[in-house]
């Protein structure tokens, strides 16, 4: 299991952007610490290693283009 503490696995807006990943309202609204919102989510391929879940719903998040470490694009949230 891979846990970051995240309640739910998100991306940057960036990279949906950059990847061209198409997005879908997700029906509710997330807030973080900072104010900044989600309501939306992406279906992105995911695999590490051997574990191959194909495309998995990740909340689309705009506030992680402003986060201190440049090259984290997401988080993911425990995996059952």
């Amino acid at each position: 299991m891979i846990d970051t503490g995240a309640v739910v696995s998100m991306v940057s807006d960036d990279l949906v952007r950059t990847l061209d990943i198409g997005t879908y309202t997700a029906g509710l609204r997330m807030y973080d610490v900072t104010g900044e919102y989600t309501d939306h989510y992406a279906r992105v391929p995911f695999k590490i290693g051997r574990l191959n879940l194909g495309p998995t719903q990740f909340m689309v998040a705009r506030g992680l283009n402003h986060m201190e470490e440049p090259d984290v694009a997401g988080y993911l949230a425990p995996i059952s």
